[in-house]
């Protein structure tokens, strides 16, 4: 079995981001994400998301949004994620973490937990040793519902 420095659980935008950075820097990095590409269960996912090349609101906009598609494609450069399996279970050892899937199981120095809050409620993975006390609370208390969200405009494009 391949030992990977650091496992990434959930590749949506954090996840992704982190896995990215972490590969840059040396680190071997795998990454796990239970849906395929171009799902429609993630936070910036789904009906209610579109990204269109023309807008009306400012002349800044599409190149921002044109700028973004090519980053997106320098972040997955190099990454190699495993679509379609689904985590059941990360047990932290001495030695570092193991976790397994409904594919096999990985193991790794670290692992970085990206899943949704209702994955985790729901207990869809488990964990050993148990989640402290401290944080299944944090988990629990967490509410779902609607987000605020913000818009920003900059005086000029700096990207």
């Amino acid at each position: 079995m391949t030992v990977q420095d650091v496992i990434v659980i959930g590749l949506g935008g954090m996840g992704s981001a982190a896995a990215c950075h972490l590969a840059r820097r040396g680190h071997r990095v795998l990454g796990l994400e239970q849906f395929q590409s171009a799902h429609d269960r993630g936070s910036s996912h789904g009906a209610t998301r579109v990204i269109r090349q023309c807008y009306f609101e400012h002349p800044s906009y599409v190149p921002l949004l044109l700028r973004a598609f090519v980053l997106v494609r320098i972040l997955g450069a190099g990454l190699s994620p495993r679509l379609g399996e689904v985590v059941q279970r990360v047990d932290a050892r001495s030695d570092g973490v193991r976790v397994e899937t409904d594919r096999g199981a990985y193991e790794a120095g670290h692992a970085i937990v990206t899943l949704p809050l209702g994955v985790l409620k729901r207990g869809l993975v488990r964990f050993g040793p148990l989640l402290s006390a401290r944080k299944q609370g944090a988990i629990d208390r967490l509410a779902m519902g609607a987000l605020n969200k913000i818009a920003l405009v900059f005086p000029c494009a700096f990207w």
